[in-house]
């Protein structure tokens, strides 16, 4: 009964509408500073300094070492409850998007519309190309529970035998062609005679 009342007594947490349970760290100032550290080096543009673990474990051990703080490992750990604690996460990036100028994007779009708005929406087209993978099978699929455990993939699953399939159509969408396809000839004509 008591931890049903501990329970009841957090707070509720207005961004997830979840009870926030987490434990005070061994070292609150080590993690106060820890995270001004983080803010302040955040603060500074996370695209030109990226705050990875090991950068957050290194400044641990320098603010530990300044605060003769004896016994303590920044380990993987104690960086994931610090960024638990305050409510950091760790992403994954992909791709270069963030490398782009957006405010170049933005005023060639607008220069694209303005030389479009001349021509009739029928004349103007879009082509689109895309692979299909038409040997591989799924990877996912639904079985009967008690055959779970007996289920095994296939090579075929890693199938890559592809055709590229060419999508087009006008923007008013009124004509739009049978979609043609390509694939690789059975000899091709670089070695032909």
């Amino acid at each position: 009964m008591r931890s049903s009342a501990k329970y009841g007594a957090m707070p509720n947490d207005s961004n997830t509408l979840a009870r926030i349970n987490c434990r005070e760290g061994k070292w609150p100032e080590l993690d106060a500073l820890l995270y001004q550290w983080y803010f302040a080096v955040y603060s500074l543009g996370h695209r030109r300094i990226p705050i990875t673990t090991a950068l957050v474990q290194e400044a641990a051990y320098m603010i530990a070492a300044r605060r003769s703080i004896f016994g303590f490992t920044a380990s993987n750990g104690y960086v994931r409850g610090v960024l638990k604690r305050y409510d950091l996460c760790n992403i994954s990036l992909h791709g270069k998007a963030g490398a782009t100028n957006l405010a170049a994007v933005t005023a060639a779009v607008e220069d694209i519309r303005r030389q479009l708005e001349s021509y009739p929406c029928d004349r103007v087209s879009n082509v689109d190309e895309t692979g299909l993978l038409y040997k591989c099978l799924p990877f996912r699929l639904n079985v009967p529970h008690r055959d779970g455990r007996l289920a095994r993939g296939t090579k075929a699953m890693r199938s890559m035998n592809t055709i590229t399939l060419v999508l087009l159509t006008n923007a008013t969408g009124t004509q739009k062609l049978a979609v043609p396809m390509i694939g690789s000839a059975d000899r091709p004509l670089c070695f032909r005679g």
